[in-house]
């Protein structure tokens, strides 16, 4: 499909232009970058540096032809709005107008607005404000938005152009800028990670509605094949937050636990830490959301869904064995942490799962230290550290792995199969036999046997040795196993083909042979373990 997107390079429009790429999309992108970034740019898409206000806009329409258009420019400063009302209404307003009428005029299918949620509304009579709510604007902002509403409805209307309005919460993730007028998150996390408290204006009893961006992003995409909406929908998570604790009974129910403690209150460790606490609850849910969404689709990381729990079970263990050992909280666990938040802005930053996931274990150790001191802190640091197993490798990283091991796979069947007596010859990745030729494909690279046998190695190595020398040795131990095995099963794949055919070498046969190789594996290894463990 093709689809244009105003106000691609900036926060949100740049998540939905990847996520569009992602999907197989003919993406183009206008922006004048007056607020954007071209960084945020992927670059499969085309980009035209031009105000949605000029009259080189009709040119790019009459060029590009766009099915859909998804329009995100705007001035979004709400405090630069109420300064100079005129200069807001001319980008927003009649800048959406120039949008609107190019893509009348050259055939554009459906146009999908982004509008603001909060903003709208006004002074609302009680959360949560669905679309039903009446629209009280209080801003110039909030007033154009509304506006270009009761245009794309006229243009729906007059010339039957498909329109969906899609009314954002408070929207917060990658990309985001903490300068200027933006997201609570985004600013609370630049104080966080430059040693400063989040600073609250009021009481802190207000509350707003936190919406990720791969949300408003999976929304979005969505709109892009449902029918039109006749009325505006709302991107939100439909759900309350505060940004500070509720005054009155502590601890009771219903207590508002809020995104942070209030600046104005104590500046003990205790509340730093608490603050870092919630902030890093807010921002790691998307990150294991992530992670989840990667285990299930990515076969090589299926086993990362029992590494939290097998995590959990270790702590536990060691929170047991401490037999109430009384914390003694250590100031450097802040500098940990610090690092951990720095790491995860990185990988916010960089678009890196990777970097964020293993952030997490970072985080922790540092507030456990800091909370409950060194003696924990190590008793917790294994149970800690394992979660390093959740993260994903970096991008490029298994292909970068797999045809290696695809050559020395084919290399050692090669030279085994000779060794008994089977006449083969050997063309990169393909072994030839006499009946049949065998193709090395990714799959018999033996790479998800060989990282579950990692983990599987460090965790028993964790948990059975306390000597570094015998914990390095079983892992070790469990690499070449995993190695070995997948030699043992290309060699006898082609061992089978050339006695009972290529049906064989494929199907059902091949699977369950790969089982029972793996299987039979792990027999000495689990062997070796149990005699280290005895020593």
């Amino acid at each position: 499909m093709r689809i244009l997107i105003t106000g691609g390079a900036g926060f949100i429009g740049s998540n939905v232009t990847d996520a569009f790429l992602a999907a197989g999309h003919d993406v183009a992108v206008v922006d004048d970058l007056s607020s954007g970034s071209a960084d945020n740019i992927a670059p499969r898409a085309r980009v035209y540096r031009v105000d949605i206000r000029d009259a080189a806009l009709d040119g790019i329409f009459a060029e590009e032809r766009p099915e859909v258009v998804c329009h995100h420019a705007a001035q979004v400063s709400v405090r630069r709005s109420v300064e100079a009302p005129q200069a807001d209404a001319e980008i927003n307003v009649l800048g959406s107008l120039n949008v609107f009428d190019a893509a009348r005029r050259h055939g554009t299918r459906r146009l999908v607005f982004a509008s603001t949620g909060g903003a709208i509304y006004g002074e609302q009579t009680g959360p949560p404000a669905d679309e039903t709510h009446p629209c009280r604007p209080r801003s110039p902002y909030a007033v154009a938005k509304l506006a270009v509403e009761h245009y794309l409805d006229y243009f729906r209307a007059t010339f039957g152009l498909e329109a969906v309005v899609l009314r954002y919460a408070n929207v917060y993730g990658p990309r985001q800028d903490p300068h200027g007028e933006a997201g609570v998150v985004a600013i609370f996390m630049q104080r966080i990670l430059a040693g400063l408290a989040p600073a609250i204006f009021g009481d802190g009893e207000q509350v707003r509605d936190f919406v990720y961006v791969e949300d408003v992003v999976a929304g979005r995409a969505g709109a892009l094949g449902r029918r039109a909406a006749q009325r505006p929908r709302s991107l939100a998570r439909g759900a309350p937050a505060g940004l500070a604790p509720r005054r009155g009974r502590r601890g009771g129910p219903g207590t508002d636990v809020g995104l942070v403690r209030r600046a104005c209150g104590s500046q003990g460790g205790g509340g730093g830490v608490s603050t870092l606490g919630v902030a890093a609850l807010v921002l790691y849910l998307p990150v294991l959301r992530d992670l989840v969404s990667v285990w299930l689709r990515v076969s090589y990381y299926s086993y990362g869904f029992l590494v939290p729990f097998f995590s959990a079970y270790l702590a536990r263990e060691a929170w047991n064995a401490s037999d109430g050992a009384p914390p003694r909280p250590a100031p450097a666990g802040l500098l940990i942490t610090a690092a951990g938040l720095t790491t995860l802005a990185l990988g916010i930053a960089a678009g890196s799962l990777s970097l964020r996931a293993l952030s997490l274990p970072v985080v922790l150790l540092g507030l456990v230290l800091r909370m409950l001191g060194p003696a924990h802190a190590r008793r917790l640091a294994f149970p800690i550290g394992f979660l390093v197993f959740m993260t994903p490798l970096p991008e490029g990283a298994l292909p970068a792995l797999s045809l290696p091991l695809q050559r020395l796979a084919a290399l050692v069947a090669e030279h085994a199969l000779a060794a008994l007596g089977v006449a083969v010859t050997r063309d990169d990745l393909y072994l030839r036999l006499p009946s049949v030729t065998l193709h090395v494909t990714e799959a018999c690279n033996g790479l998800r046997f060989l990282l579950a046998m990692l983990v599987i190695g460090v965790a028993f190595a964790g948990t059975t040795q306390r000597r570094p020398l015998h914990c390095a040795g079983i892992v070790l131990a469990a690499v070449v196993v995993a190695l070995l095995a997948n030699l043992a099963r290309v060699t006898g794949t082609g061992v089978l083909a050339e006695l009972w055919g290529a049906s064989a070498a494929m199907g059902l046969p091949h699977v369950v042979w790969g089982k029972v190789v793996y299987a039979v594996a792990l027999v000495p290894f689990v062997g070796l373990v149990l005699f280290m463990r005895r020593r």
